[in-house]
């Protein structure tokens, strides 16, 4: 008996176990359903899609396992919505999930590159302020603009140990800018 007591509370001890995602409890089940039905042959992020050492540095910045979904208020309305990638055979996307009174509204922000990167692709929230471009470019891309001041959370993504670049859903729709190369 103390044999056992003592397994089972080394291994609460010891936290989750390693079979299990934290990723699939961040996206609610009418989310989960929604992507299924807009972004057919998308999969939902998992923690196994990132590095075993990217999300051990995750966990011991505070974090939980999932690199690929946050949540942040980044429209100002008070409800936590959702950011997260999205896998098919060729590519992945960053997808932004509003929480409105009327259910989950989609939105593909941006193409973050080819399915075999997705390994290093990371999304996180960042807070409303001012964000500067590093300027690395004498033209910009599509969407992107040397400065905005949001006052709502900021979605980042990029590459671990690399990119970071902040997403921002203005009146004129979604800009960004690189806060890193």
């Amino acid at each position: 008996m103390v044999a056992t007591l003592s397994l089972v509370l080394s291994l609460i001890a010891a936290g989750p176990s390693p079979s299990q995602d934290d990723c699939a409890s961040m996206l609610p089940k009418e989310l989960k359903l929604l992507v299924a039905r807009q972004l057919p042959g998308y999969a939902l992020p998992k923690q196994s899609d990132n590095l075993p050492e990217d999300i051990q540095h995750r966990r011991k910045q505070g974090g939980n396992g999932c690199l690929g979904v946050t949540t942040g208020d980044f429209d100002g309305d008070h409800r936590k919505d959702v950011a997260f990638l999205v896998t098919s055979k060729t590519d992945v996307w960053l997808v932004v999930a509003f929480n409105r009174p009327g259910g989950w509204q989609l939105e593909k922000v941006w193409q973050a590159g080819n399915a075999d990167h997705r390994l290093l692709v990371y999304v996180d929230v960042a807070r409303p302020g001012k964000y500067d471009d590093i300027g690395l470019s004498d033209t910009l891309e599509p969407g992107q603009v040397t400065t905005f001041t949001s006052k709502s959370e900021v979605v980042v993504t990029g590459a671990t140990e690399s990119t970071a670049i902040a997403f921002w859903k203005g009146p004129k729709g979604w800009m960004h800018l690189w806060l890193s190369d």
